[in-house]
């Protein structure tokens, strides 16, 4: 990223940050030692949180024959990993919708996040990649460094010419005025919160996947977010047949996903 484009990030007053309840989450990640009595304590002290995540666990996205009635056996369910990254979805998520500001499109936004969240949950399940819940959670984030980018520079989706409901666009916009694209200010800003590589690689690689080596083990964890965004827009565009069909190359070629699956998807 341009120095000058970091130094205007990083004196922006309004930059989006994560609430207290999301920061000790982060930490927990790098802790080598955390342990479900550690997490369940923590997500304790936020009973909304800890209703949603009983809500998922009693959800019929996680089938179990008895109702789960505590945070214990929610965790038990869903998995430690899981639990985090669902913790993080929720509170990281109602906290960046009160941080808007003018000339984006919100709620256009969010629509896209949480269909490439889901699409993303949807493909992780597929492909049977156990990484499902923080798939949903980097898919969900993909398109955090657009919030990143209208904090730190107000007029920039106010162009006239700007069409704000077309992602490629955008992203020309983006490179046209500032020299680069959104994908790495939102990188660089989950450096900042202190997120894990694999997310930052995800977010940084979701609008240009082959950057990042197919040889990489963290390669179809890039993938399937990219391709995640890329379904969003299915629903969001009236898309013609021969973009559908470059998907579905597309889903063949990172993820070997054969063209009925993907319809499928």
């Amino acid at each position: 990223m341009l120095p000058e484009i970091e130094e205007k990030l990083r004196m922006c007053p309004s930059l989006p940050s994560p609430p207290t309840i999301a920061a000790q989450i982060i930490n927990l990640v790098h802790d080598p030692e955390v342990d479900i009595k550690k997490f369940t304590e923590l997500l304790r002290c936020d009973p909304a949180l800890s209703s949603k995540i009983l809500r998922i666990a009693n959800s019929p996205v996680y089938p179990y024959p008895k109702k789960i009635e505590n945070l214990h056996q929610a965790m038990m369910i869903l998995g430690l990993n899981a639990t985090i990254s669902l913790a993080l979805s929720f509170s990281l998520t109602t906290s960046l919708k009160k941080n808007v500001g003018p000339c984006l499109d919100y709620g256009f936004f969010w629509k896209r996040a949480l269909l490439s969240g889901t699409a993303a949950r949807v493909i992780g399940m597929t492909c049977r990649m156990v990484e499902v819940e923080e798939l949903y959670l980097a898919s969900l984030l993909q398109d955090l460094r657009m919030l990143v980018l209208a904090k730190a520079f107000p007029d920039l989706y106010a162009s006239q010419d700007l069409n704000p409901k077309c992602h490629r666009n955008l992203l020309q916009h983006e490179q046209k005025v500032l020299g680069i694209t959104h994908a790495a200010t939102g990188s660089w800003l989950l450096a900042q919160w202190n997120f894990p590589d694999r997310f930052r690689l995800a977010i940084a690689g979701s609008d240009d996947p082959d950057r990042v080596p197919s040889q990489d083990e963290r390669a179809r964890f890039v993938y399937c977010v990219s391709l995640s965004g890329k379904i969003a827009e299915v629903f969001l565009y009236d898309m013609g047949d021969e973009s559908l069909q470059n998907l579905q190359h597309q889903a063949v070629s990172w993820l070997g996903l054969p063209s009925e699956t993907f319809i499928e998807i």
